[in-house]
């Protein structure tokens, strides 16, 4: 797993910054995906959306279980978390590194501010 792989998550949904102020529109989004992207020379990957009342959990690990076992990289990010913001993400089923995450999300930061 890599920076670039937990990055493509974390600039979803910062909630481990309760002091930052949440800004919804996205007009930042475009301009940090440019800058992330040209930083880490990445394209874009394939993204299965899920939305609903109910069941997205469940129903997006079993989307990611079945593209795992067909030998597809899968990254899952699901909100809300449980104990931590990392708790939400996995990378090919697999929790997303403690260190890797935090460096990953001063990277982000960095860039967003």
């Amino acid at each position: 797993m890599n920076k670039c792989e937990v990055m493509m998550f974390k600039f979803h949904y910062n909630i481990e910054r309760l002091n930052m102020v949440l800004n919804l529109s996205l007009g930042r989004i475009g301009p940090l995906l440019a800058q992330l992207a040209s930083i880490q020379r990445i394209s874009w990957p394939k993204v299965v959306h899920i939305a609903g009342t109910n069941g997205k959990g469940s129903t997006s690990a079993y989307v990611s279980h079945i593209l795992v076992s067909s030998r597809v990289k899968t990254g899952r990010f699901n909100s809300p978390h449980l104990v931590e913001a990392r708790d939400s993400i996995q990378i090919d089923n697999c929790p997303v590194d403690k260190v890797c995450y935090e460096l990953a999300t001063r990277e982000v930061e960095d860039i967003n501010d």
